[in-house]
Formats: C-alpha cells, sequence, structure tokens
C-alpha cells in the first residue's frame, strides 16, 4: 500500500470518528440539562450541600489559644 492512500485513510477515520464522538458528547450534555434540579422552595435552603462547619476537638474556636 502506497503512503498518500494510508495517511488519506487515517485522517478520514479520525475525522469521522471526531464527527461520532462530538455528537455524542453534545446529546448527552443535553439529556444532562434536561435533568437539572428544580428549584429550591422559599426558606428550605440548599438542595444538595450543607455548608461546612469547623468544630475543633478541643472545644476551642479557631483562633483562640
Amino acid at each position: 500500500m502506497d503512503l498518500i492512500p494510508l495517511l488519506s485513510t487515517i485522517i478520514l477515520v479520525a475525522t469521522i470518528v471526531t464527527i461520532v464522538i462530538a455528537t455524542g458528547s453534545f446529546l448527552v450534555y443535553k439529556m444532562r440539562e434536561a435533568k437539572k434540579p428544580l428549584p429550591v422552595p422559599a426558606g428550605k435552603g440548599k438542595t444538595f450541600f450543607r455548608k461546612y462547619e469547623y468544630r475543633p476537638v478541643d472545644g476551642t474556636r479557631d483562633g483562640e489559644r
């Protein structure tokens, strides 16, 4: 096999694979976008996370000694 047809085939396959992967990732993005969580009702706080509160083991506040 000559070098030019081989390189042309590699470029063609790489282009087709890139287009297929881009289309797949776009579809997955749209599916994730459609699954966004509902808005939080007033007074309910955060849906997914709690604010981290530092509590040292010895009972002192941060910066006190």
